[in-house]
C-alpha cells in the first residue's frame, strides 16, 4: 500500500530532510519524493506492521533530532534564557534518547496503521502533545540539575583554588563521626582539634564563598595534606564525603578499622554508660 509523509519545508531543515531521506534508503524502503510550494512529499510503499514499525522509527528519530530538540530547547530558554548554545545542547543530550525516541515511533506506527498519509509537523503539533508536556516538564527539571551541578562545581573550584593559597595548619587529620553526629577531628600529634558551630567564610577574588558544613568549613579552614576518615558509616550525609574527595582529591582515604577506630568506640561506650 502507497503511503505519503509530508515534511513541511519551512520549519524542517534541508539537511534534516535530506538525513531522513537517506535513513530511509539505507533502510531498503522503496519511495520517490518531489517538493511542492510548501512540502517535500515522500511516497513510500508499506507492506505490513512490520514495515510501518520500522517506518514509525525512523521518523521516530527525524522527529526527535527536529521538531523535539527545538521544543526541548526552547522550553530550557524559558527558564534559563542566558543559557548558551553549547549548555543547552548539552542539557538536551542528557535526555534518554533511545526511550523517547521508542515512544515517538510507536505512536508513529499507530499512526500509519490507522492512514495513509501523515504530515510530520503536524503529527507533532496534534498527536503528540501529552508527550511534549512531559517533554517541557523534563527540560525544565534537567536545566535546573544542569545549573545545580554547574554550580557545584564552580564551587568545588573556587574551594580548590582557595586551598592553594592557603597554609597548611596541620599535616594530617582524622576525622570521626560520633553517633549523635558530632565530629571529632585529630592531628597528627593524636590531639582533639576544636570544632567550630559557626559557618566558614572565604574570600576569593571579592567573591564570598560560604560554607555550611561544620565538617568542610573545619577541614578547608585547617587545609591538612592528608586526611582520613573513619566509621565512614555514621556519615549520613554522604554527599559531604564526595564534596571533600572533589575539594581534597586524592589527600583522602578511608580507614576500614585500626587501633584508633577500636579507641573511639570504646570511648563512646564509656561515655553512654557514664
Amino acid at each position: 500500500m502507497c503511503y505519503t509523509i509530508a515534511v513541511d519545508n519551512d520549519f524542517f531543515e534541508k539537511e534534516a530532510t535530506d538525513i531522513f531521506l537517506k535513513n530511509l534508503n539505507e533502510n531498503g524502503f522503496i519511495f520517490g519524493s518531489f517538493s511542492g510550494k510548501t512540502h517535500l512529499f515522500i511516497k513510500m510503499f508499506l507492506d505490513g506492521e512490520g514495515s510501518k514499525e520500522k517506518a514509525g522509527g525512523i521518523i521516530a528519530d527525524f522527529i526527535f533530532k527536529t521538531y523535539v530538540k527545538r521544543f526541548f530547547l526552547r522550553a530550557v530558554d524559558d527558564v534559563y534564557y542566558y543559557f548558551d548554545a553549547g549548555e543547552k545542547e548539552e542539557i538536551f543530550s542528557l535526555l534518554d534518547a533511545k526511550k523517547e525516541k521508542e515512544i515517538i515511533s510507536q505512536k508513529a506506527a499507530k499512526y500509519l496503521s490507522d492512514n495513509d498519509f501523515i504530515e510530520i509537523k503536524g503529527f507533532c503539533d496534534f498527536r503528540l502533545d501529552d508527550f511534549l508536556d512531559g517533554i517541557f516538564s523534563m527540560a525544565e527539571d534537567m536545566a535546573d540539575e544542569y545549573l545545580a551541578k554547574k554550580e557545584y562545581l564552580e564551587f568545588i573550584k573556587l574551594l580548590k583554588h582557595f586551598l592553594d593559597i592557603q597554609n597548611s595548619e596541620c599535616e594530617r587529620v582524622d576525622v570521626f563521626r560520633r553517633k549523635n553526629g558530632e565530629y571529632v577531628l585529630i592531628d597528627e600529634n593524636k590531639n582533639q582539634i576544636p570544632v567550630s558551630d559557626c559557618e566558614f567564610s572565604v574570600e576569593i577574588a571579592d567573591e564570598i564563598l560560604d560554607v555550611y558544613d561544620i565538617l568542610l568549613s573545619e577541614l578547608i579552614n585547617l587545609a591538612p595534606k592528608k586526611i582520613v576518615i573513619h566509621n565512614r558509616n555514621l556519615f549520613e550525609n554522604s554527599q559531604v564525603l564526595t564534596t571533600i574527595e572533589n575539594i581534597f582529591e586524592n589527600n583522602v582515604t578511608y580507614c576500614d578499622g585500626c587501633s584508633m577506630c577500636s579507641d573511639f568506640e570504646n570511648d563512646e561506650k564509656n561515655d553512654k554508660q557514664k
